[in-house]
């Protein structure tokens, strides 16, 4: 089985991405992080998506993709919501979104990718 250099980016990209989830539930249970229940619980499903679409990258798991487009799913739909969850002010609001289509794609990208590039199964 020859794995491919984008398999193991994407791999290690996830894994950081899961990385940095759980840094940031790892604060909250230190009480450092300001961020309300809710964002808290989105963390964890975030993380937990991600670190499915590493390990289902490396491993050329046919459950990857749908792990990176379910990542990318709830990301962008996060950052969709924050404007009215952190009382963002109006004129900010459309970065929100335009980082939320950026987000939709590089996973519609991702999932693609991983797709195509998943073990034969015997």
């Amino acid at each position: 089985m020859s794995r491919r250099i984008g398999s193991t980016v994407l791999g290690a990209v996830f894994a950081l991405l899961a990385l940095a989830d759980a840094w940031q539930l790892g604060d909250a249970a230190r009480g450092r992080h300001p961020d309300p229940p809710g964002l808290l619980v989105v963390h964890g499903l975030t993380g937990v998506l991600a670190g499915a679409a590493a390990v289902g990258s490396w491993r050329r798991r046919g459950w990857a993709a749908p792990a990176a487009l379910g990542w990318g799913g709830v990301t962008a739909a996060t950052l969709v919501a924050l404007g009215p969850v952190l009382d963002t002010p109006p004129a900010e609001r459309p970065q929100l979104w335009v980082s939320a289509a950026v987000v939709a794609v590089a996973a519609g990208a991702a999932g693609w990718y991983l797709h195509r590039r998943r073990a034969p199964v015997a």
